[in-house]
């Protein structure tokens, strides 16, 4: 449902966004705001899966370097007692899509989702790849071919054994094979997997059409080939992830009450080491004051996506504990090149020479949010610390808007959409600020996520036809590809804009060059290649990355056992609570 603009917090960062971004420019006397209000839909949506594995391993792969989590120096040190028993009271900001791991389930999803599943194998605290469901880190007798040896006598939550037939109906339908199971991924998966064969009843052969160096570090991390039981989906089906998600995971589905929360509990039967906690409850709280009131009373024990603003005051409190480290959330404003003008590609450039990106991600993220450049994260090997794609020019953005033939007597319009949540709204109305600089008259629509999804989610194959621009975030781990090739190939459904789809703007042969880099085993030559794509992309101005938000985690004195890394999607496992 859509909410009243939060006037007094939006109009204080416009100001002084504006101050920042002007010198002797006058001060724009009026900041139109468009609220457009959209009928409620009842919506509940399901989230993909994520899982994590803590059992004694021989072998670990290192896919990255995963920078050390700073703790706040005045915050709480983390109690180091593990202690069993207890309910952990969970708060974000929007409720999942849905709980589903084939089906794009969203962040909030996943956060859930990593306590429910487990993959062949999983990603541990420290970022290594580590055994799950599999005994051992697979066979590779070559680089197109994976040999894995299953886990005997571990159970689905549901009490049906775990085997190889289990494998191969997962990807089977992850590929899009199963007849009407909609998997969000199976253009990738179907594309880079030429055929999953069960050997034996506990050993499975994976071959790939060609070398993929993500393959281990996607099933680690991104959690979509967790292995999901056949039997919960025949017996749910259209509600499957709504109404009951089933994997091999530390914790179970027990409930979600629609509009109230979402609760988890131990899995008793676990093959790996048992979870610490009863019980997990999720709940979505949308307003920024309303989720901090709950965290400083204590009726919320993990504030997820916290409120930067707080995090100065709380990383001085002793009750409360603060860690930060890199991620792979990028804050995104994205165009719809298949709505006119934003097909002309010197109009999508005049927008970003408009936003500085800088004055942004200080206003709202307080300094924890290095501004984006190129499509990589800073941490990331192929990001490229020389390159500098759209500094913050408004007189070029006027320029090329001349050129495109709008200017004071034809102003560009432009309406940007984003969900409720503060941080998106308050940088949609930056961005509105800095754009009516430059002579686009802006407006900004906000409304609830459901509604959003539906109105800025691709449809039959290319972008929605419903929005023009959206602010929103886009959140991986550690895969080269997803910061690639999973938002800018034609065949991806997170191909926000149209790009080199029906009726968007096209650049010949980038298809070509992201399915190439994929296959680079050399690492030299994986950088180049990338590299390359990064400043053709970004030259084709399709998403603007404003800034990589840092992961930062709070929580209350007596949780302890938590971890933070780059893809900090919130495992439980070790997780626990100090009486």
């Amino acid at each position: 449902m859509m909410k009243a603009l939060k006037i007094p917090v939006v109009l204080s960062l416009v100001l002084l966004l504006v101050a920042a971004c002007t010198s002797a420019s006058p001060q724009p006397t009026v900041i139109e705001k468009t609220v457009v209000v959209e009928k409620p839909v009842e919506v509940t949506t399901v989230v993909e899966k994520q899982v994590q594995v803590t059992t004694v391993v021989e072998k670990q792969v290192v896919v990255t370097a995963t920078p050390e989590p700073a703790l706040a120096p005045g915050s709480a040190a983390p109690p180091t007692e593990p202690q069993k028993g207890g309910t952990l009271q969970v708060a974000f900001a929007e409720w999942p899509k849905n709980l589903h791991p084939q089906i794009d389930s969203g962040t909030e999803g996943l956060y859930v989702q990593v306590n429910i599943y487990d993959g062949l194998v999983n990603i541990d605290e420290q970022g290594n790849i580590v055994p799950g469901l599999a005994v051992d880190l697979p066979e590779q007798p070559d680089d197109r071919t994976y040999i894995f040896h299953l886990r005997q006598g571990v159970k689905f939550h549901n009490g049906t054994d775990f085997d190889a037939d289990d494998v191969l109906w997962t990807f089977d339908r992850l590929m899009g094979k199963i007849e009407g199971q909609q998997s969000t991924q199976a253009a990738r998966f179907k594309e880079a997997i030429e055929s999953v064969e069960a050997i034996d009843k506990y050993t499975v052969k994976f071959t790939l059409t060609k070398p993929w160096d993500d393959f281990l570090p996607m099933m680690a991390a991104d959690k979509y080939m967790d292995i999901v039981s056949k039997e919960a989906f025949d017996e749910l089906g259209a509600d499957y992830g709504l109404k009951g998600a089933v994997g091999t995971g530390p914790f179970k589905f027990k409930e979600w009450v629609k509009g109230d929360h979402i609760t988890i509990v131990r899995n008793e039967d676990y093959w790996g080491e048992a979870p610490y906690l009863d019980e997990i409850v999720y709940t979505a709280i949308p307003e920024e004051a309303t989720r901090t009131i709950a965290f400083e009373t204590g009726e919320v024990d993990i504030l997820l996506d916290p409120p930067l603003r707080e995090i100065k005051k709380w990383s001085q409190d002793p009750k409360i504990q603060v860690a930060t480290c890199d991620s792979g959330d990028e804050k995104v404003f994205y165009l719809n090149t298949t709505k006119p003008p934003l097909d002309n590609q010197r109009v999508r450039q005049a927008i970003f020479y408009a936003i500085d990106r800088q004055a942004i991600m200080d206003a709202v993220y307080y300094g924890l949010a290095p501004k984006g450049q190129g499509i990589f994260p800073p941490w990331h090997w192929a990001y490229d610390p020389e390159a500098d794609f759209f500094p913050y020019d408004p007189e070029k953005a006027k320029a090329l808007l001349a050129e495109a033939g709008f200017g004071p007597d034809n102003p560009l319009q432009l309406e940007i959409v984003t969900t409720e949540a503060t941080e998106y709204l308050d940088t949609a109305v930056l961005i509105q600020a800095q754009l009516q600089q430059v002579g686009v008259k802006t407006a900004v629509s906000y409304m609830d996520k459901a509604a959003w999804v539906a109105k800025t989610w691709p449809t039959a194959g290319t972008a929605n036809p419903a929005f023009q621009a959206s602010v929103y975030r886009l959140k991986f781990g550690i895969p080269t590809s997803d910061f690639s090739w999973r938002i800018y190939h034609s065949k991806t459904a997170l191909n926000l804009f149209g790009y080199n789809q029906p009726g968007g703007y096209q650049h010949p042969g980038m298809d070509e060059k992201l399915d190439a880099a994929v296959a680079m085993l050399d690492r030299e030559k994986a950088t180049e290649a990338y590299r390359e794509a990064s400043k053709l992309i970004s030259d084709d101005a399709l998403l603007l990355v404003l800034g990589w938000l840092k992961n930062v985690n709070v929580a209350q004195a007596n949780v302890g056992g938590l971890s933070c890394w780059v893809r900090d999607d919130w495992p439980m496992q070790h997780v626990f609570l100090a009486k």
